[in-house]
């Protein structure tokens, strides 16, 4: 079977809901990237065969086809959409990995975008068992994760029952709010590097320079009684990510720094406690790769609420998320694994690494992670 690796990879700088992109869908902020990721490609005689996105609200359709038909991509390329909603950027990078590792496709981008300013609110049809006639609105953007439960807040009290099984307290997860806006707002001369500015927006909206203990301690939870606040959650976001997945010969070619993908993993786990599930996909990972967990370097998720961070540590004790996690910067559903992925490749490059992983837990109690080496 053939290898795989990442050549190159771009995303638009990651905005705060109903502020730069207020208008802009999440295909037109995919297809920006898609245009500048090919023209890199193409400055170095490498053509996609396919585009991949991930996509969570957009209400439906081929936002894949869709993007890459606006980025001028050409009506011979076809796309497909994935929704594993916030794994679906890694999953779209998988499943690229997977159709080059069979020899389906020599070259795919892959990645996801997510709008949550102009996203879809969706209703039950009449008929469906999730209609309810006694209310006037049967309108929702977060669709149903697990059978038991259907509500816009089940990620919430998914990460709520993660911290009171745990013992995690909401003081205890004041400190990673405070450090991921602290390392993102260090980093960010060096991520720019990543971020293509598009439609007027040339920072990451959502860090914060300074951001007190006191201020979080001020936030009243999310839900009543609960312990995730604002601030220890993430917030859903405007933008967009994608990188070049291609075989070795391909990869040969290429003058951007190379990363081979030695092995991938989908999870699932206890669906009320979804944040565990992170932990089981980077141990099975681990398990199923050829390589020793002493030799991973550093180990970078999706920071979507800040027990997320106390599970790692728990388990772990390799460096992550140098250049901070989606508490600081948001997150884009459908774009997030990408970002993750981008954010690992350039903090293996920065501290001169070797492995990473890479890994996204998502509603319902599943999993992705993803295992990088670097080559050059």
């Amino acid at each position: 079977m053939a290898d795989a690796f990442i050549i190159n990879g771009l995303r638009t700088f990651i905005g705060l809901k109903n502020k730069s992109y207020k208008n802009i869908p999440a295909e037109d902020l995919a297809a920006e990237v898609l245009k500048a990721l090919n023209h890199k490609n193409i400055a170095q005689g490498i053509a996609p065969e396919m585009v991949i996105a991930g996509n969570c609200t957009n209400g439906g359709g081929n936002l894949a086809r869709l993007a890459l038909l606006k980025a001028g991509l050409g009506d011979d390329i076809p796309g497909i959409t994935i929704d594993a909603q916030c794994a679906s950027g890694l999953e779209s990078i998988m499943t690229g990995y997977a159709r080059i590792k069979s020899g389906l496709n020599s070259i795919v981008i892959c990645g996801g975008a997510e709008s949550a300013s102009t996203c879809c609110v969706r209703s039950y049809n009449k008929n469906h068992p999730n209609h309810d006639p006694s209310k006037a609105d049967n309108s929702y953007v977060s669709a149903q994760f697990i059978p038991e439960t259907f509500c816009e807040d089940s990620m919430i009290m998914s990460a709520d029952e993660t911290c009171r099984k745990h013992g995690f307290t909401s003081d205890d997860l004041i400190f990673s709010a405070v450090e991921s806006h602290e390392k993102a707002a260090k980093s960010v001369e060096l991520i720019k590097s990543l971020a293509l500015p598009v439609f007027g927006l040339e920072k990451d909206e959502g860090i914060r320079n300074s951001i007190s203990k006191k201020f979080i301690e001020r936030l009243a939870p999310v839900l009543p009684d609960g312990i995730i606040n604002a601030a220890t959650s993430c917030l859903f976001n405007d933008g967009a990510a994608f990188v070049t997945v291609a075989d070795e010969t391909t990869a040969k070619k290429s003058r951007s720094p190379v990363f081979k993908i030695r092995h991938a993993v989908t999870v699932g786990g206890p669906r009320f406690l979804s944040p565990e599930s992170m932990i089981i996909a980077m141990e099975k990972l681990i398990e199923k790769s050829e390589v020793n967990e002493n030799e991973i370097d550093r180990i970078d998720y999706n920071q979507a609420f800040a027990c997320l961070d106390f599970l790692y540590k728990k388990r772990f004790s390799k460096p992550s998320n140098a250049f901070g996690g989606a508490l600081a910067y948001g997150h884009p559903y459908g774009a997030s694994g990408a970002i993750v992925v981008l954010h690992l490749m350039k903090a293996l490059e920065h501290f001169d690494e070797h492995y990473g992983i890479a890994a996204v837990p998502a509603a319902g109690g599943i999993a992705s992670a993803i295992l990088l080496e670097r080559m050059k």
